[in-house]
């Protein structure tokens, strides 16, 4: 029987992981690949990236952090196995990724869906630039769940193609590719969603993301990867639709909820939290709003200072911080608030059963 895993169950292996290792945020968990597996799963994300239509005449920037499914060293290494030239900028500074496509006179952006329409915005705000002269002969967007007419906005704008990619939110490795408002078709991976309602039991149809890693030495092994989409049987599934469990993503970050509550509960004074994320424009707005015990913490600057920086450390994004009375009444309840709707919250079990009776509704 094969075994099951999620992030929680992974957390107590980062003492005994051995290999290239991919950590989760604040390090709540971390997977090893060895070498072979290693160039096994750059060899498969080539496979996929080659399928986007690099070549070796492209010339890539990769604009992506180091972090599970949003990481940018595997696609940047399975580039370089492909194309003519790459460059990996991280994902912060958006100005170096427009100087970097320039210079390198780039063809292909590998970056999430926001960092392509945050780079747009400052191309056209803040530099009068016409984003279909830089050249780019192709987008390719890892990570995020973005609106269909946003995706449709970059294709116009950067008159390129678009191709999405889903990317194993373990350990980085893409596994699948497709157009925008199509099905991703999984390279060498095998694919799988779980029942909605029944743990541990695979179907098709609406469900979370399992994965069997073909490169692993243990291919037995299943993954939850935390995504929901659509399947139909046939190992293709939708872009992710939404994301369930302890982990969601902010401004193109996973963040862990556990681990925010640990390094709260630390600071005296905070009765309960709120995390509200939404976005109003191209990124991810994210305010964390702490409900305090005495009125005297709420306009403490010590307080409120110690809060942002644990904020600042489990989110490990921009996050906004606020510290209210604890019975001034707030409008969000305690816990994750999703503006966006991209986010089912922690327990899977409600979360698709809701799912399942709005899909019949």
């Amino acid at each position: 029987m094969s075994a099951w895993h999620t992030r929680a169950g992974l957390s107590d292996k980062l003492r005994g992981a051995s290999g290239l290792l991919s950590v989760g945020p604040s390090a709540h968990f971390a997977v090893g690949m060895q070498p072979d597996e290693l160039r096994r799963a750059v060899e498969l994300a080539s496979g996929v990236l080659g399928s986007c239509g690099l070549d070796a005449t492209s010339r890539v920037v990769v604009a992506l952090n180091n972090e599970g499914e949003l990481s940018g060293l595997i696609p940047a290494l399975a580039a370089s196995q492909i194309a003519g030239g790459v460059a990996s900028v991280g994902p912060r500074a958006r100005l170096r990724t427009l100087r970097t496509i320039r210079k390198l006179s780039a063809d292909t952006l590998i970056t999430t869906p926001c960092g392509a329409l945050d780079l747009l915005a400052m191309a056209h705000g803040e530099h009068g630039l016409d984003p279909a002269d830089l050249g780019l002969r192709r987008l390719v967007l890892i990570g995020e769940i973005v609106d269909k007419s946003r995706l449709r906005q970059l294709v116009y704008e950067f008159e390129c193609p678009v191709e999405m990619v889903c990317s194993d939110p373990l350990f980085g490795v893409p596994i699948a590719h497709g157009s925008p408002g199509k099905s991703l078709e999984p390279l060498e991976t095998e694919a799988f969603v779980a029942s909605l309602v029944d743990d541990d039991v695979l179907g098709s149809g609406l469900g979370e993301l399992v994965l069997r890693p073909g490169w692993l030495a243990n291919s037995a092994e299943l993954y939850r990867t935390g995504l929901v989409v659509s399947a139909d049987g046939s190992g293709r599934f939708s872009a992710p639709l939404h994301t369930v469990g302890d982990d969601l993503v902010v401004r193109g970050r996973w963040v862990n909820t556990p681990a925010l509550e640990d390094t709260l509960r630390v600071i005296d004074g905070i009765a309960n939290w709120s995390l509200v994320v939404s976005r109003p424009g191209t990124l991810d707005r994210a305010e964390l709003i702490c409900r305090m015990s005495r009125q005297s913490l709420v306009a403490n600057p010590m307080w409120s200072a110690r809060v942002s920086a644990a904020a600042r450390t489990a989110i490990a994004s921009k996050v906004e911080v606020s510290l209210v009375a604890e019975d001034d009444g707030d409008q969000f309840p305690p816990g994750v608030v999703d503006l966006r709707g991209h986010h089912l919250g922690p327990d899977r079990s409600d979360a698709f059963k809701t799912l399942a009776a709005s899909a019949v509704a």
